[in-house]
Order: structure tokens, then C-alpha cells, then sequence
């Protein structure tokens, strides 16, 4: 790699560098035999241009790559990493940039080790339909699991949703008040009694993968409690018998018959 790059060309190699550390069917970063010596040049042209958060996710994920894949020098470029990193107070910087850039910055809090729940909580709290698709980040540490499942009870009303029979794919606006609950439903298996409410919606909702995540959920409370659904929520119980009944679609209709 050429240095002194101006702002295009730079752009134009963080671009590629970007997509040869994805995993997909082209070339990677391992695919050329110089692919060290790449990396430490990008890394030093880095240093003639304006630290970006985009930046530092790159950084991570060129570092992830290499220790991901046990290649050689992994801990020379974790070392790099942390250079270019040194003067900026990580965890300051990514709860200044949570609201706006909250992917990127649950990613690099991940990979830093620093924990946003209770940030990332707190815009919940304020936005529920902007942030609820980050709010498995709150389920896979098990931070404000409780207190989500209460926002979640608080704001959710059944009322808001379409309900009734129907093998529709659910693809477009889902509505002003409509949250997208099974993006939530889907990861409920790991916590028994949690969220009946989201999931009495998507047992009644017309929308086919709703029905499935809701079954989904219900599949892993039997497995985690080690009891009969109508021993766990017979309120739920009820609702299954009712939907299966009812079932159109043959694959959602066998996973209900597995619950009854």
C-alpha cells in the first residue's frame, strides 16, 4: 500500500481492507501472501488521518480476524490496535456515541470488554421503538433483563396489534405503534416466564414467523423448566390449543402439537 494517501484514496483502502476481513465466497486478507505487511501499512497511514468510530470498529475487526483465525503476529497487530487507540477514553467515547452509532459501539464494547446495559437501557427507556432491536444485547449479558420485560409490559399494548389467522410474512410497515416483537420472542426460550405478554401477541398474530417464535419460546421454557406447558402458563396452554385449532400453516401447526 502507497502512503501519504489524500481523504479519497484513503477511503478507497479502508474500503477494501473492510471487505477482506468479511467472510463470504471472495478473496480475504489471508488470500495474499504479503497480508501482514498490508495490515501494518494501513495501520500507519491511519495515523495521517482523523480517528473516526468507524475507524476504531475496523480496527477491532481486523484484530478479531487474526486472533479469530490463530494467525501469526496476532498479538503484534492487537499491540497496534492498542496504540492507535491509546489516547481516547474507550468507554467515554462509545457512551457519548451509544445514541446515534449504538451498533457500532455495542461492537466495540464488546470487543473492549466495557459494558453499555446501562446506557443502552436508558435509551430504551426513553425510545423503545428506536432501540428495541439492541435490546438482546441486554438478554446475552443478562443485564436489566427485568426491568426490560417491565418497560417492554408498561409500553406494549395488545391492542396495537393484528391479530387473527393468516400466513402473511410480515414484509413491510409493521405500523406507528407496532413493535417488531419477534425479533425479541425469538431469544425468550433462555428465559422461562418472561415476556407472556409479547408472546400471547405473537400466538395470535396473523404474522407466520411471529407464530413460530412465540412456539419457539414456549419450546425452550418446557426444556429449561422441565415441565408441561399447562403446568408452566395454563393462560398460554389455553391460547395454543386455541391457535392450533385454527393453524394454517403445516410447520407452525407441528410445533404447536409438540407443545400441547
Amino acid at each position: 500500500m502507497q502512503g501519504n494517501l489524500n481523504d479519497e484514496e484513503f477511503a478507497g483502502a479502508t474500503d477494501i481492507i473492510s471487505g477482506l476481513i468479511e467472510d463470504g465466497p471472495g478473496k480475504t486478507l489471508v488470500d495474499f501472501e504479503e497480508y501482514f505487511g498490508l495490515t501494518i501499512a494501513y495501520f500507519n497511514e491511519v495515523k495521517n488521518h482523523p480517528m473516526t468510530l468507524e475507524l476504531i470498529d475496523l480496527f477491532y475487526g481486523i484484530k478479531n480476524f487474526y486472533e479469530f483465525r490463530n494467525l501469526d503476529r496476532a498479538d503484534q497487530v492487537g499491540a497496534m490496535v492498542k496504540e492507535l487507540t491509546q489516547d481516547i477514553d474507550m468507554e467515554d467515547y462509545l457512551k457519548n456515541n451509544l445514541a446515534d452509532k449504538t451498533f457500532i459501539c455495542l461492537r466495540i464494547g464488546s470487543s473492549c470488554d466495557i459494558d453499555l446495559s446501562k446506557e443502552l437501557f436508558s435509551l430504551l427507556k426513553e425510545n423503545l421503538k428506536k432501540y428495541i432491536n439492541y435490546s438482546t444485547y441486554l438478554l446475552a449479558k443478562k443485564k436489566y433483563v427485568d426491568e426490560f420485560f417491565k418497560l417492554c409490559d408498561e409500553k406494549i399494548d395488545i391492542a396495537d396489534y393484528p391479530a387473527g389467522m393468516g400466513n402473511s410474512l410480515g414484509i413491510g410497515s409493521l405500523g406507528e405503534n407496532v413493535l417488531p416483537l419477534d425479533m425479541i420472542v425469538q431469544y425468550l426460550d433462555r428465559f422461562p416466564k418472561k415476556g407472556e405478554k409479547m408472546i400471547k401477541i405473537c400466538i395470535n398474530s396473523p404474522i407466520v414467523r411471529w407464530r413460530n417464535m412465540a412456539a419457539k419460546a414456549l419450546t425452550g421454557w418446557i426444556d429449561e423448566l422441565g415441565k408441561k406447558l399447562p403446568e408452566i402458563d395454563e393462560e398460554i396452554y389455553n391460547l395454543v390449543v386455541e391457535v392450533n385449532s385454527k393453524e394454517c400453516n403445516d410447520n407452525t401447526k407441528k410445533m404447536w402439537l409438540k407443545l400441547i
